[in-house]
């Protein structure tokens, strides 16, 4: 049996994203790598056998490990037009601050691009559990007021944010 990546919720309520399946490599059982989506962010290795095998909870057999269908997963998208002559100060910057938003509970990922036709816009894009993991959780964090202590100057204009769900 292969599992679909994605979100996956643990039988005591931890969200976690299925990584990847690979193989152990003295015995060649099947290993599932996931991350938890919460807490450090750590990641984690179990046999495939143990991720999906159902659990008995006060006498009902449950999943250990349960995808969830609607894969409530967001993608968070900005423009980041960045002030003339400041792109490499922005790029090193930005990379110091990612740890800010990697920490954050319902973080999946995020990517920085910066833009072929205009060398002072970038594009991020951060996946989240959900909208609220975005606006509740980080903004309203002290991570938060870190990330824009090092990067809100760097903006002209300030960006607009926008999120988006999984259409197929």
């Amino acid at each position: 049996m292969m599992l679909e990546p994605g979100l996956y919720e643990h039988f005591k309520g931890g969200l976690y994203q299925l990584v990847s399946i690979a193989r152990h490599s003295e015995n060649e059982e099947l290993m599932v790598v996931y991350r938890a989506l919460y807490g450090d962010a750590g990641f984690w290795v179990r046999p495939l056998s143990m991720f999906i095998e159902e659990i008995d909870c006060d006498g009902e057999l449950r999943p250990r490990f349960k995808r969830l269908e609607s894969q409530t997963g967001v993608l968070e998208v900005a423009y980041l037009d960045v002030k003339e002559g400041q792109q490499q100060k922005f790029a090193a910057v930005m990379e110091r601050a990612s740890p800010l938003i990697a920490a954050s509970e319902g973080y999946i990922s995020h990517q920085v691009k910066s833009c072929v036709e205009k060398s002072n816009r970038f594009l991020l894009l951060v996946d989240w559990v959900s909208v609220e993991h975005h606006t509740e959780g980080f903004k309203k964090s002290d991570r938060y007021r870190e990330w824009s202590k090092l990067l809100h100057d760097f903006y002209d204009p300030f960006p607009e944010v926008w999120h988006f769900k999984h259409v197929f």
